[in-house]
């Protein structure tokens, strides 16, 4: 018996240990009584009209969830919901009269044809509608599924009403026999197994009766007095644990810091998938709904995973970061699914945090030094499958190359511009037996329509660091290369060959180019990194705007797409206007410049209040978006210029 107990009191320990977090629940910066205005407010947010996310509360006639609901001027207002809809009455029709009460109406009309009635609740079960002393039939109107019925023309009382139906009486009068029988084991119970239901002898004395109660009493003085032992002294149970993780994150975006991060394992299968759980700090209230997303990178910055990341299943859904309250910190988890195919070896975990009502990227800083709307915050090793890889390229070939079978291939887009990037993915198999010859390194060759070579590549099969000497027989592998087509290309049509296997085509449409300087009001001529070069500058003033026209010329191929920035700055320095953009309004990258072409590049500024202060001036440059590094021109960052 004593074990018995034992073995009972100690699950019910535990319980209550895992429970006692509950005894202080983290306060939500929303109303404490909220009212019927907060609940529409919370639906026009949220888009959840009806609340539940799922439509459960909706009878099932309701076929399109409403946007909205016309009666929220008439809670606003204090007076109650006029759900009669007059919008619905015919010309030359009135409300003569009306009054609501609690799941009822009595409308007085007068209208000279008949019409359909239409009354703002959703058709339940048990509604009923009286035009007279006759009941008409209720029917639910439209995607919305509200009460509609049909009146005749003349003048009528309309009575509208709420009634128990048979069903629901049948199951309230079986939960009230429920509750009955309920009472009478309960009575039985306590006086014993077998005892009379009337004796002048209990079958147990009266202590043994109330020792139940007795106990469960001492329970909950016992539950008190540890809560307020809690509550005023400072023990493990009070103190409160930062957030375990293993990794250092040490990031700052926004109002959130992260803290650092953990792994559900060190080491993926190709084709698998590992979570990733990072610990944010709050250092001030969230001022947005923010989402984070982690993905794998690898060498040329390639993304290695699928780039659009997800809650791990099973997880519950994290609060949305506006509830997050300063100094508090929360697990906020992501799974990332690792590419079939990635060749085995370490990749880069890089993290972006981004505003959900614009999508636009945070931030990041490190150390107090902005590091991009990226950066890594760990590392993952991804090792080989025994598993059959599935793959399902865009163009099949099954082709021998050089002892190696290539199962197929995908071309991320089929009409580019010159300079624009490509990416070429490979599919391959290693057959078996291993062909020990097989090379490390593939000829790729971009051909014109005349079958003239244009540019050539030497790629490896998958990873230059993961050659075909290191594959197992039956290993199917993919290989990611991103390709930057010459800046020089002519429109047409060019043709990709894998050593002598033909691949796809590329049609490329190439702008109209210059290689006369066009006129400028000042003449520049500023070289920046033996790259391009500022010819000279327009610069005139419509409105509220300040125009200013930049020639460019290209002096080499670039595999940068460097973004032009033109800052207008008063006497001490201080920014008051500024353009950071792609050339010619995102349309010229500079990856497509060819070698002495010039480039016209067109920048409004915004003056504050409409006027251009007199001691300001110009700043132009060129930078690097993905890292901020900005090309040098004489030693300097950007080019001083006159208004």
């Amino acid at each position: 018996r004593l074990l018995l107990t034992a073995g009972t009191a100690l699950p019910i320990a535990l319980l209550m240990l895992e429970a006692f977090p509950l005894l202080y629940p983290t306060s939500c910066p929303e109303a404490p009584f909220p009212d019927i205005a907060d609940v529409h407010a919370y639906e026009r947010t949220t888009g959840l009209v009806g609340v539940d996310p799922e439509g459960s509360y909706f009878p099932t006639t309701v076929r399109s969830r409403p946007q909205g609901s016309p009666l929220e001027a008439d809670y606003v207002a204090g007076r109650p919901p006029q759900r009669f809809d007059e919008g619905a009455l015919p010309d030359g029709a009135s409300v003569l009269e009306a009054s609501y009460g609690p799941n009822r109406a009595r409308i007085e009309v007068e209208s000279p044809a008949a019409f359909q009635a239409r009354y703002l609740t959703f058709a339940f079960p048990g509604w009923r509608a009286q035009v007279g002393d006759e009941s008409v039939p209720i029917i639910p109107g439209g995607e919305e599924g509200l009460i509609s019925f049909p009146v005749p023309a003349g003048q009528h009382t309309i009575t509208i009403d709420w009634t128990l139906t048979p069903l629901r009486t049948a199951f309230g009068a079986a939960s009230a026999i429920s509750f009955l029988l309920l009472v009478v084991a309960v009575i039985h119970l306590r006086r014993g197994p077998g005892a009379p239901l009337s004796t002048t002898e209990p079958s147990r004395s009266a202590s043994a009766r109330r020792a139940p109660t007795v106990a469960l009493l001492a329970l909950a003085l016992a539950l008190l007095g540890t809560k307020v032992v809690v509550d005023t002294l400072e023990t493990p149970l009070r103190r409160a644990a930062g957030p375990p993780f293993a990794g250092a994150g040490e990031l700052q975006a926004g109002e959130l810091q992260l803290a650092g991060f953990t792994l559900s394992r060190e080491r993926v299968p190709s084709a698998e998938t590992v979570d990733v759980h990072l610990a944010w700090q709050v250092q001030a209230a969230p001022r947005a709904a923010y989402q984070s997303n982690v993905w794998l990178r690898g060498p040329q910055g390639l993304t290695w995973s699928d780039r659009e990341t997800h809650r791990p299943r099973l997880y519950e859904d994290a609060p949305p970061t506006t509830a997050w309250l300063p100094g508090q910190w929360a697990w906020d988890s992501r799974e990332i699914q690792v590419l079939p195919g990635a060749p085995p070896g370490r990749y880069d975990i890089v993290l972006t945090l981004f505003r959900l009502d614009d999508l636009q990227p945070l931030t990041l800083l490190r150390d107090g030094a902005p590091v991009g709307p990226t950066a890594v915050i760990g590392q993952v090793e991804v090792t080989g499958t025994d598993a059959q890889v599935q793959f399902n390229p865009q163009h099949e070939t099954r082709t021998q190359i050089d002892g190696l079978q290539l199962l197929g291939f995908n071309q991320d887009r089929a009409v580019a511009a010159p300079g624009d990037p490509l990416l070429l993915t490979l599919f391959w198999e290693m057959p078996a037996p291993v062909t020990a010859s097989a090379p490390s390194e593939l000829s790729l060759a971009l051909r014109d329509e005349a079958g003239k070579t244009v540019r050539r590549w030497s790629v490896p099969p998958v990873r230059a660091d993961y050659g075909p000497q290191q594959w197992r027989a039956g290993e199917r592998l993919r290989g990611q290369h991103l390709l930057r087509l010459p800046a020089t290309l002519q429109s047409g049509e060019y043709h990709f060959w894998l050593e002598e296997v033909a691949l796809e085509t590329v049609t490329v449409d190439a702008p109209d180019r210059s290689f006369q300087p066009p006129s400028v009001e000042h003449t520049v001529d500023a070289i920046f990194a033996e790259q391009a070069a500022l010819h000279g500058y327009t610069v005139s003033q419509e409105a509220e705007q300040l125009i200013v026209t930049l020639v460019w010329q290209g002096l080499a191929e670039m595999e940068t797409g460097y973004q032009v920035f033109v800052h207008l700055v008063d006497g001490a320095g201080q920014l008051v206007a500024q353009s950071d953009a792609e050339p010619a309004q995102w349309t010229r990258p500079t990856t497509g410049w060819a070698p002495g072409e010039y480039v016209v590049d067109e920048h409004p500024l915004a003056l504050p209040g409409g006027a251009l202060p007199a001691d300001a001036h110009l700043r132009v440059g060129l930078f690097d978006p993905e890292t901020g590094e900005r090309l040098l021109v004489d030693g300097e960052e950007f080019v001083v210029i006159e208004n």
